[in-house]
């Protein structure tokens, strides 16, 4: 019973983990508690149901406890596939290290307490510096691009490709529970899932990168046109400064022929009257 519940607090920071680093907000304890507890509530389906379908209840769970927090339901599902898809990238990286190193199959893994412990406490240290690194290289990226926010059209395409991605997970975990997690078939797993997930976050850049290029082409356009206006203003003043300076060239000399017929008195009185 003291294992379970070891296993369960564990498998629960598994998940929370890489959402709490990939958050853009800083979550508050009494927070970070809350998905805690409803982390540990959806694995219970996953225990004593279904394992797949306890995992989209899981999932489900932690978008509605994040959307309540922040209400940013699209980047609360990206984050949370994301952060699901790498558990699963190195649960099977770690299974095809440990069989290749030591000879332990998955199901002898699992049989054993201490094994079982010391996959899931090693798994916890890679997700965390996993998500570290990964996060480190997009604030990077992001920095460079300078992209502050991304448009809801932008982020709405990152989570359809990362929910297409979820489901070719979820297709494959079925297809190998159906014929047994032998050592190919692990193999095989770790090499697709992986290629899902590059070719995941090639499209989730590249969409990026059309966006800014997008967005650089707005701001020139809007860059053109304010210079248009700006060209038309300043014409426009030219023209109105070359109307006055020839009105005022000729009131000079209309005053010069007065001045020069001395007459001060009327005709002179006669143009500031005009």
């Amino acid at each position: 019973m003291a294992f379970l519940i070891l296993l369960f607090t564990l498998t629960a920071l598994l998940y929370i983990i890489p959402i709490i680093i990939f958050l853009p907000f800083h979550m508050s304890f009494l927070q970070e508690i809350g998905l805690f507890f409803i982390t540990v509530l959806g694995l219970l389906p996953i225990a004593f149901i279904t394992g797949n379908i306890g995992v989209l209840f899981l999932l489900g769970i932690i978008i509605l406890y994040l959307s309540f927090i922040n209400h940013h339901w699209l980047l609360n599902v990206c984050i949370v596939i994301i952060s699901y898809l790498l558990n699963v990238i190195v649960d099977n990286l770690e299974s095809s290290c440990i069989y290749l190193l030591f000879k332990i199959t998955s199901d002898s893994l699992y049989q054993s307490h201490i094994y079982h412990l010391s996959f899931t406490v090693a798994h916890m240290v890679i997700i965390y510096l996993l998500s570290r690194l990964l996060l480190h290289f997009f604030t990077i990226y992001r920095k460079n691009a300078n992209i502050i926010k991304l448009p809801s059209g932008t982020l709405f395409f990152i989570c359809l490709q990362l929910i297409l991605t979820f489901l070719l997970f979820i297709t494959n975990i079925v297809e190998g529970q159906q014929v047994g997690y032998s050592p190919k078939v692990i193999y095989f797993n770790t090499f697709v899932f992986c290629a899902y997930f590059f070719i995941s976050l090639w499209a989730i850049i590249r969409s990026i990168q059309i966006y800014k290029k997008d967005a650089e082409m707005q701001m020139k356009q809007e860059s053109f046109q304010a210079l248009q206006q700006y060209t038309a203003q300043v014409e426009s003043l030219y023209n109105s400064l070359r109307s006055f300076k020839h009105d005022y060239s000729n009131i000079l000399l209309t005053l010069y022929e007065y001045i020069d017929t001395r007459d001060m008195d009327g005709q002179v009185l006669h143009i500031y009257a005009r």
